[in-house]
């Protein structure tokens, strides 16, 4: 499950990177290595630069009848010095203040992109569609 894509961006690195694209070119890459061992069967919610919401990503999963969901993500941080991989696992309720607000912001989007506009003017909604966008990186 690549994370964010679409409409969603993600975070953006130091040098413009769109965690969108690295979480797509990362699960297209663990896709290809775990089906050439040949054991596996590999299902990707996403496999181009689509939004899907976070009920649409467990949908496919369970159409697919998925023993493990990896859901990759590139978080950023505000800590200088701390780098390297986060894993988490599915709980009812987060571990600690900071693991609550990560949660919290990678689920705003589906509060955003998901809603329909329903007004005819282009410009407004163009604004709409950027200030969604803004708000998102802003929250990633």
């Amino acid at each position: 499950d690549p994370g964010h894509g679409g409409v969603d961006g993600g975070a953006e690195g130091l040098n413009g990177t769109i965690e969108k694209n690295v979480t797509l070119a990362f699960a297209t890459e663990l896709r290809d290595k775990l089906a050439a061992v040949g054991r596996y069967d590999v299902f990707m919610t996403r496999d181009t630069d689509e939004y899907l919401r976070l009920d649409d990503r467990v949908r496919i999963a369970r159409q697919h009848e998925a023993d493990l969901l990896i859901s990759i993500h590139a978080d950023t941080i505000s800590v200088k010095g701390i780098r390297g991989a986060t894993v988490y696992t599915v709980s009812d309720k987060a571990s600690d203040p900071e693991a609550q607000a990560l949660a919290d912001r990678e689920n705003l989007s589906d509060q955003f992109a998901g809603m329909v506009i329903k007004d005819d003017n282009k410009e407004v909604t163009d604004i709409l569609i950027d200030l969604i966008r803004r708000e998102t990186h802003t929250f990633s």
